[in-house]
């Protein structure tokens, strides 16, 4: 069951690949398909997206395949975490970062399909606050109760880090949320 809207739970389909290349090419195809449900309907469709390495490879494949996207101007890309001390400054990575950087420069998306992009990150309490307002108005403005694609990452032992909003390990209802991680607020 849903505990935010009391309808039957639906669990995602879910698919094995034996190689990352295979992965790879499943999760850019998953996004591109994902997309195009709601993009044919004239809907705005919201990406998550996930710095480090994790996600690369997908990045890469949907890159490469923009073009099968219908209406891909009804897309609107936000981040769902900071990168790491061991995710920043990554060379031929294509991360988060990188990702929406290369579509911008390819001309595939404009700055005002990136929910977030003048957010000052300096002050962490400040940008948390912007983000949650500004993620709620958008949320609210399209009728949504929240993402409908998040890139996640895993670490070598194929932990992910995500938070669920509503969360009761983090006691907050909010979208964002700033943790310490090695004594570091992020």
């Amino acid at each position: 069951m849903n505990l935010i809207t009391n309808t039957p739970y639906k669990a995602p389909s879910t698919k094995y690949f034996k190689t990352k290349e295979a992965f790879d090419i499943g999760v850019g195809q998953d996004f591109i398909i994902e997309a195009n449900k709601l993009l044919n309907k004239g809907e705005q469709f919201l990406v998550g997206l996930s710095h480090g390495q994790s996600p690369a490879g997908a990045y890469n494949y949907i890159i490469e395949h923009y073009n099968e996207l219908k209406n891909p101007q009804n897309i609107r890309f936000t981040f769902i975490n900071s990168p790491l001390i061991t995710q920043e400054g990554l060379e031929g990575i294509v991360d988060a970062r990188v990702f929406v950087l290369q579509l911008l420069r390819e001309k595939l998306i404009t700055k005002e399909q990136i929910i977030g992009r003048n957010f000052d990150a300096s002050e962490i309490d400040t940008y948390c606050k912007e983000v949650n307002e500004t993620l709620q108005n958008y949320l609210d403005s399209q009728q949504k109760e929240g993402l409908d694609y998040a890139f996640l990452a895993t670490n070598p032992d194929g932990r992910i880090a995500g938070i669920e909003r509503r969360s009761k390990a983090f006691q907050s209802d909010e979208i964002s949320i700033v943790v310490t991680l090695k004594k570091k607020r992020k």
